[in-house]
């Protein structure tokens, strides 16, 4: 699992929401994904980030990730959801659109 997240399914997870999206150098703010995308950590080792695209249209979305490689561009439909798995180093930055 070393060099990237993995995306696994996931149908009921519980934890405590991630951190609010913060700017990082290179991250444009025009380019946040917007509030109908549902971003959200589990603390734990290892980490989970679930992303859930609730915009009603298909959105192409990056998951930054702190001290670990970033999700690259995805497609999500509708409706879908993902969850990566990080390592406890690792916390979730920020989503942005791509």
């Amino acid at each position: 699992m070393l060099g990237a997240a993995l995306a696994v399914s996931a149908t009921a997870l519980a934890g405590t929401p991630a951190a609010a999206d913060e700017a990082s150098p290179d991250v444009d703010a025009k380019k946040y994904a917007p509030a109908c995308v549902y971003r959200h950590q589990i603390d734990g080792s290892p980490k989970f980030i679930v992303v859930q695209n609730n915009c009603g249209r298909t959105m192409r979305l990056n998951v930054h990730i702190a001290a670990w490689p970033d999700t690259g561009c995805k497609t999500y439909t509708a409706g879908q959801r993902r969850t990566f798995i990080i390592p406890s180093i690792a916390n979730y930055q920020t989503t942005v659109t791509c």
